[in-house]
């Protein structure tokens, strides 16, 4: 059973205070500004697809290209994590990338858009932004343990990416039709604007004292400690179940250009789309808050999946502005029932002393299986005559796929429901014991 731990002083209420404020304004901004999903996020393919003409495969490809940062996630929280800039572990980081990010959309607000100025700027800044948002995860669960306050800094920030993503949503599409009309500065400016405004946020909240620890000694430390990590048999088999999860081959690219190339949306209009997807997930996100509580990890999986499956399929009547925004609507809802619990298991079976680089790792397979099946999917677009209905039948199919994976996963850490149990304690799996 768990120790009860004093309460916290005053001194510590403040410190958790102004913590979660930099974490929940940080996630907020680094979202927005986020090249991938962000305000630019359109206008960024618009210039792609109408200025460098770029086909569906080709979009693909330089996404997956652009990208790549993303997939090394892990390396950016062994690095932040045990080397130290200056004796600062984590300021410095967040100061300097963020900083860099910030230059780079001012870069391509001013330079001509050519696919070398795009392809230069786009991977250097997703490279900036991994440093960044890493270094803030770690913050976040530093923060979290010691105040003991993991479950309110984790709310924090699914509110905070939600809300980012549903302004994005709104903002990208505007910023979108701008681009046609007073060029593509408006939105770069505004995410250039927004990092400038983290990294003053950074200098004023972000306080931390100075490191003695040589960084050779902490590295040599934690090569020690990766034989833990990596026989982490419930890490690798939710890895696999995330990847599996993440695999979406017809919902990006090909999705994008039947909105925009085959049924003529504006750019506001898609906009809208992403924001009514959004505020499904984070309707979803708040039922979960209560379900979480009433069901096992098991059920809500299944449950999760099951109508992701349904909700996937909808997209066969996406043929109109009416049912786009209908289908749009279930299938955030859908998306985020399922996501959720998903969401609940990485927490759950990162080990350990691990848990920025472990979740960092879980989350790597995602990203590679995301930016992996989008190019996959694109070039099947193309090579189907650009037939959307075949690529709804293969999502869907990969969504049903993920039911197969379900009994793979350690019961242990299905079979609790939230509170019942020290969620992320891997070493409860040790005791119980792990399936064969």
């Amino acid at each position: 059973m768990s120790e009860v731990a004093p309460a916290p002083s005053v001194a510590d209420s403040r410190g958790a205070s102004r913590l979660m404020w930099f974490v929940g304004i940080g996630y907020l901004f680094y979202i927005l500004a986020d090249p991938r999903d962000g305000i630019a996020k359109l206008a960024i393919k618009y210039t792609l697809k109408d200025e460098l003409h770029m086909d569906a495969a080709r979009l693909a490809m330089f996404g997956l290209v652009v990208n790549i940062a993303w997939y090394l996630k892990p390396v950016a929280g062994i690095i932040t994590d045990t080397f130290t800039i200056f004796g600062s572990r984590r300021k410095t980081y967040v100061l300097v990338t963020t900083a860099l990010a910030s230059l780079l959309y001012l870069a391509l607000a001013s330079l001509t858009p050519t696919e070398n100025v795009f392809l230069v700027c786009l991977m250097l800044m997703n490279v900036a932004l991994v440093f960044a948002q890493t270094t803030l995860g770690g913050v976040l669960v530093a923060a979290g343990q010691e105040f003991r306050s993991t479950g309110r800094m984790s709310s924090i920030r699914n509110a905070a990416e939600s809300s980012g993503v549903l302004i994005a949503s709104v903002a990208a599409g505007f910023f979108a039709a701008a681009t046609f009309k007073n060029g593509h500065q408006a939105s770069y400016l505004t995410s250039f604007v927004l990092l400038v405004g983290m990294v003053v946020l950074a200098a004023g909240l972000l306080k931390e004292e100075k490191s003695a620890s040589s960084g050779i000694d902490a590295f040599y430390e934690k090569l020690g400690g990766f034989r833990e990590l990596f026989k982490s048999r419930a890490m690798w088999a939710t890895s696999f179940f995330w990847l599996l999860v993440r695999f979406s081959p017809g919902f990006q690219t090909p999705l994008f250009m039947h909105q925009s190339e085959t049924l003529k949306f504006s750019s506001e209009f898609i906009g809208t789309l992403l924001a009514i997807q959004a505020s499904g997930n984070v309707l979803a996100s708040a039922f979960y808050v209560w379900a979480c509580r009433k069901y096992t990890l098991r059920t809500l999986i299944y449950a999760g999946i099951l109508v992701n499956v349904v909700s996937s399929a909808c997209y066969l009547g996406y043929t109109s502005q009416p049912a786009a925004m209908a289908i749009e609507a279930l299938y955030g809802i859908g998306n985020g029932l399922a996501f959720m619990p998903f969401l609940d298991l990485i927490a759950r079976s990162t080990p350990k002393k691990f848990e920025a680089l472990g979740y960092a790792l879980i989350f790597s397979f995602g990203n590679i299986s995301l930016f992996g099946s989008d190019a996959i999917g694109s070039r099947l677009y193309e090579a189907w005559g650009r037939n959307f209905s075949g690529m709804v039948w293969m999502n869907t199919a990969t969504s049903l796929l993920v039911l197969v994976a379900v009994p793979l996963l350690p019961k242990v850490l299905l079979a609790a429901k939230e509170g019942h149990s020290h969620i992320g304690d891997v070493a409860v799996i040790k005791e119980v014991g792990e399936p064969d």
